[in-house]
């Protein structure tokens, strides 16, 4: 075998690894995230969760799927006490807006220093991190 064609098809095995982002699923659905306002946050006082990208059944392969709103997203805030559920979100259904969120929580009282928000739903999950400052 001639060293061209070893190397025409060590390019083409890597160019198919590379559309398929070497892992088997595709690099080209998007993944979830998420972004909280303000950074930093008050203790015991609001703070905004907004998402994007919260879809199942992502349609990159030519697969016939239907991308899908995660209906039931948890919000939680892990400090080093532990987590804590500020609550539920659920993914636009709306076509322009599709697998966006913007929801408010009130952040507990007790709780001041370095944390992350993180959200999870249908095997899916974003994280943020955040600064609690002590409202006293």
């Amino acid at each position: 075998m001639s060293a061209a064609r070893v190397f025409v098809g060590l390019v083409l095995m890597l160019s198919l690894s590379a559309c398929s982002g070497g892992t088997g699923t595709s690099s080209a659905c998007p993944q979830p995230t998420i972004a909280v306002s303000p950074d930093p946050a008050l203790s015991g006082a609001a703070l905004e969760v907004t998402g994007t990208d919260w879809i199942t059944g992502c349609d990159d392969n030519s697969v016939s799927e239907r991308e899908v709103p995660v209906e039931t997203i948890r919000i939680e805030l892990m400090t080093q006490s532990g987590a804590t559920l500020l609550g539920v979100a659920s993914a636009s259904s709306i076509p322009e807006t599709l697998g966006q969120f913007t929801a408010s929580y009130t952040l507990p009282r007790d709780v001041a220093g370095s944390g992350k928000v993180r959200a999870l739903g249908d095997g899916l999950t974003a994280e943020a991190t955040v600064t609690i400052r002590s409202a006293d």
